[in-house]
């Protein structure tokens, strides 16, 4: 009976693993799709459309810009020729003391000292910088969807071990019945087994429910759906060879000292000169002619320059708080670097630990399957005990476990080195 159990088990394995090599998954493929869904994906059109919408503005700057001012007063006293004399008939004119008018007025900028373009070029920075920012943001959401990859498949492998000692424990079962009606075996022979086979049958389903909610998770952060049955392939980094650093903050540190650069030079350009245009076309009582007390159109044009002088040195001293922000984002640029080859370093040392381990769970495991194989017989034979057999197939199943937990572990800290130099 529990032969037939054990074929139809391991038939089923085959048949489980046969129908979700159609359903699996990469690590590549979750890290995109994480990209591609991730609730900010569609900020970058956003940022470039403020950004456009500010150089428009900038740009507006430029253009003739035209307003309409209007006013009326009355004052107490207005502009009189106060003079005696006897000549009759002769009446000198006296601007009105209720004055009224409306005007449209036009300015032009004909040169701004550089102001314009150098704003645009600040506000250009800008907007590299928070791209750089939002796909830092989008990598960080790439990174835990990494690491819960890796944590997913040392339960899936946990779980290919455990299905495939169940499989030889139904299997041996068998050969433990047919001890016992040869006389060879007690019937508590049987119950150890029995009781194996209970823990194996738990942690499996112990497993199962990690990895279920492992893959809802994994699910919900690549925003993609990815069913229970879906099987996660295996990575396979080569070691890592090349120690060159490509992270996108280093391109942060570098897009920040630009735009404080760039900073510095629009406010310098604040105390150039500016030579700009002008004209006023209005309509009031008075007009120019302030004697005249009458309604009657009037126009002025002509050319303008401003130029601060002297501003108590609040532009020199706002450039130099500038150049100091520079040396700091220098400074951190160069602490971070220094961080990373640290931190490279120590990974280095990870990936040889597990790769010295790894070898050294091979040999284990080889010899543990020996062993193994050896108490088999010999408990086929009556020459041991079922319990000494447990005991020599539960330490196998442990160094099988340890072996292919440390091949993912050492791809795991690949992955992590990859993810340090920005490789990932």
């Amino acid at each position: 009976m529990y032969r037939i159990i054990a074929i139809l088990m391991v038939f089923q394995i085959g048949i489980s693993l046969s129908c979700n090599a159609q359903e699996t998954v990469s690590l590549s493929w979750c890290l995109e799709k994480t990209g591609q869904n991730h609730r900010r994906s569609g900020n970058p059109e956003i940022l470039e459309s403020i950004s456009q919408n500010k150089l428009r503005n900038i740009r507006a700057g430029n253009l003739p810009q035209a307003e309409v001012n209007g006013k009326a007063s009355y004052q107490s006293d207005a502009i009189a020729l106060d003079m005696d004399i006897p000549i009759p008939g002769i009446v000198f004119p006296e601007s009105p003391k209720d004055q009224y008018k409306i005007s449209l007025d036009i300015t032009q900028s004909i040169y701004d000292g550089g102001y314009s373009k150098n704003k645009q070029n600040v506000e250009l920075v800008s907007k590299d910088l928070d791209n750089s920012q939002l796909e830092m943001d989008i990598r960080s959401t790439k990174m835990q969807v990494k690491d819960l990859y890796f944590n997913i498949l040392l339960i899936q492998k946990n779980q290919e071990i455990i299905d495939v000692s169940l499989a030889q424990l139904y299997e041996n079962r068998s050969v433990v019945e047919a001890g016992i009606k040869n006389g060879v075996l007690l019937s508590t022979d049987l119950d150890l087994l029995d009781v194996e086979i209970i823990k194996l049958e738990q942690q499996k389903a112990e497993l199962e429910n990690s990895r279920t909610t492992g893959i809802q998770m994994l699910s919900h952060m690549s925003g993609e759906f990815i069913g229970p049955a879906t099987v996660l392939e295996t990575t396979s980094f080569p070691i890592p060879e090349n120690d060159s650093v490509q992270r996108m903050e280093q391109l942060l540190f570098t897009l920040q000292w630009q735009q404080l650069d760039k900073s510095k030079t629009l406010i310098k350009s604040r105390s150039l000169p500016k030579v700009y245009a002008f004209g006023q076309f209005g309509y009031g009582n008075p007009a120019l002619n302030m004697l005249k007390d009458e309604f009657d159109t009037y126009y002025v044009v002509g050319a303008g320059v401003k130029w601060t002088i002297w501003d108590w040195n609040t532009n020199k001293r706002e450039r130099e708080v500038l150049g100091l922000q520079q040396n700091i984002v220098e400074s951190r640029k160069l602490q971070f670097e220094s961080d990373i080859a640290t931190a490279l370093m120590s990974q280095k040392s990870v990936i040889e630990n597990h790769r010295e381990n790894l070898k050294a769970y091979e040999s284990i495991l080889t010899l543990r399957s020996r062993i193994t194989s050896t108490a088999k017989a010999q408990l086929e034979q009556g020459v041991i005990k079922t319990l000494d057999y447990i005991t020599v197939f539960n330490q196998e199943t442990i160094a099988r476990i340890q072996y292919e937990n440390e091949k993912t572990l050492l791809q795991q800290s690949i992955a992590r080195y990859l993810e340090i130099n920005g490789e990932l």
